[in-house]
């Protein structure tokens, strides 16, 4: 992806511990999606660095294949904001129990 202030591509960071690496990329092929991005690296134009819950299937079935195991601890922060948990709706409970086990 690119910076729009810049018009530079984003620089990849890489964490193994307590170490991070900025890695500058740069390529021919710039997507905007995560769908776009997986179809690139499906269809074999290049490496991309999605967020591994996109990536679960296509690991599992042999289709992609990680790179740099060892570097690959940046997790994606996500957080969801409710009012007061005793006022909290089933759909909202199930809705978040559902996240809690997708993201494990």
């Amino acid at each position: 992806m690119r910076d729009p202030s810049t018009g530079k591509h984003y620089d990849w960071d890489l964490i193994n511990g307590e170490k991070t690496v900025a890695v500058k990329v740069n390529g021919q092929m710039m997507v905007t999606d995560t769908g776009g991005l997986l179809a690139a690296c499906l269809s074999g134009h290049g490496i991309g660095q999605p967020l591994e819950i996109y990536t679960r299937p296509f690991i599992a079935d042999g289709r992609l294949v990680q790179l740099l195991p060892e570097w690959a601890e940046e997790k994606f922060p996500l957080y969801i904001y409710h009012h007061a948990p005793q006022m909290m709706s089933a759909k909202v409970r199930s809705f978040l129990d559902y996240v809690d086990e997708v993201i494990k």
